[in-house]
């Protein structure tokens, strides 16, 4: 996405970054998106989809993204403990 309150997004983009990669002889590319707690429609399509397409017809091999961490018990579990100190101090300021 190239849509941003601010004017612009984040430089480089990730479609033309993955293609310099591939272009530059990187056969194998993985790819995380930590800003994403939840894989949605960017991190499924314009990053897993798209990009490993244009990873592949600029020459690139083997492109694997990295899930997010969706509903990862561990995630789940820390979630819960912070919001559960975030009400016990709520409450005790109340």
């Amino acid at each position: 996405s190239r849509v941003s309150i601010l004017g612009s997004w984040l430089r480089p983009y990730t479609d033309k970054t993955v293609e310099a990669f591939a272009k530059n002889g990187t056969k194998e590319l993985a790819i995380a998106t930590p800003a994403f707690v939840s894989d949605c429609l960017e991190t499924l399509e314009e990053i897993a989809m798209e990009g490993e397409e244009i990873f592949h017809e600029a020459g690139g091999k083997d492109f694997t993204t990295v899930p997010c961490l969706n509903d990862d018990p561990n995630w789940v579990a820390l979630l819960a403990k912070w919001i559960q100190a975030w009400n016990k101090k709520a409450l005790t300021v109340s």
